[in-house]
Parts: structure tokens; C-alpha cells; sequence
């Protein structure tokens, strides 16, 4: 049979609970229908959140700008600036050259 058949439960949140068939270690086991319940998508890891809204909130108190807080914001910053205001002097650059009257970056045509 398929196994998008194999029996689901939910619990009290909804939450479905997968049914997954247990394994035994040798063939001469004895196959029974034991299976090992566990909740989809939940990891048992400490929760950070409450250590990153108060990183967030003292360098917030500190009147630091949310794009400057992080400690990857120079390396996501720096070449988005770059980038930035490379185009806006580019496009001047080539708006000053139409109004003079040349249509190409560099000579006179």
C-alpha cells in the first residue's frame, strides 16, 4: 500500500503526529505493529528569542539604526551602499551628458 496512507493522528494542537513503523535490529525479530510517535517540524533547542529581542532593544536604546545592529550588517551594507550610489552617480553622470548634448558615455557622438 502507499505509504501516504499509513495512519496520522493529531494532538490537542493540531499539530499532526506522523506514525512511523519501528525498526527492528535482526530479521529473526518477530514484526509487530509498534510505532514511534513524534511531532513534525519540533526540535528540542533553547529558545534564543528572548536573548535576541534584548540585544535588539539595549542597541535600540543606544539609538542605533536595525540595518547597523547586526554583526553581519558591515558585510551587507558596505557593497549595497557601493552599489547604491555607484548608480545614482552613473545616472547623473549620463543625465549631464544628454542635456550637453552626447549620447554615449565617453567621446563626442
Amino acid at each position: 500500500m502507499a505509504s501516504y496512507l499509513q495512519p496520522t493522528t493529531f494532538n490537542i494542537l493540531g499539530h499532526c503526529i506522523a506514525v512511523i513503523p519501528h525498526e527492528h535490529p535482526t530479521p529473526e525479530a518477530p514484526r509487530t505493529s509498534q510505532h514511534t510517535y513524534f511531532m513534525m517540524g519540533m526540535v528540542d533547542a533553547k529558545n534564543k528569542v528572548p536573548e535576541h529581542q534584548r540585544f535588539y532593544q539595549q542597541a535600540y536604546k543606544a539609538h542605533t539604526r536595525l540595518w547597523k545592529i547586526g554583526s553581519r550588517s558591515r558585510w551587507y551594507m558596505t557593497p549595497y551602499l557601493i552599489v547604491l550610489w555607484g548608480g545614482f552617480g552613473a545616472t547623473m553622470y549620463a543625465a549631464g551628458r544628454k542635456v550637453t548634448g552626447h549620447n554615449t558615455w565617453f567621446g563626442k557622438a
